[in-house]
């Protein structure tokens, strides 16, 4: 017969692989998105769509960071208790899938901040009255 703590461990280890599973699906999802839609790279629609991205890897790498804590948790009162345990494995899953999406989401910004080329600047549709029309006038 299983004890307690042997069994919250369980239910513990399970959740913090759930929410590595569900993680890295949101970070792979806000990663292949706009890959996968036509749009207008410097519309209100990119704007939109940059933002429920943005939004969407926040999200994945918070179930991320809380999977992790919830495994190295797990592991500790593992180790703690002195014993293998069938949630050891579950355990140890949970925290590389939930690393993995928070180390991706991390590497994701440091590109997005380090290497994103500026926006062009826009082209006047109309000539500004500041701007002499020729060389000479």
């Amino acid at each position: 017969m299983e004890t307690q703590s042997v069994l919250r461990n369980g239910w513990l280890a399970n959740i913090g692989c759930g929410l590595g599973i569900v993680s890295l699906g949101l970070v792979a999802a806000a990663f292949i998105y706009p890959f996968a839609t036509t749009i207008d790279r410097y519309g209100l629609e990119a704007f939109a769509i940059g933002f429920m991205v943005f939004f969407i890897a926040l999200g994945g790498w918070l179930l991320g960071v809380f999977g992790s804590v919830i495994s190295l948790v797990v592991l500790r009162r593992i180790r703690r208790d002195g014993g293998e345990n069938r949630s050891k494995g579950i355990a140890i899953l949970g925290l590389v899938l939930s690393g993995l999406s928070v180390m991706i989401v991390c590497v994701l910004l440091a590109y997005i901040f380090l290497y994103n080329s500026p926006a062009p600047p826009p082209v006047m549709i109309t000539p500004s009255p500041l701007i002499p029309l020729s060389p000479g006038g």
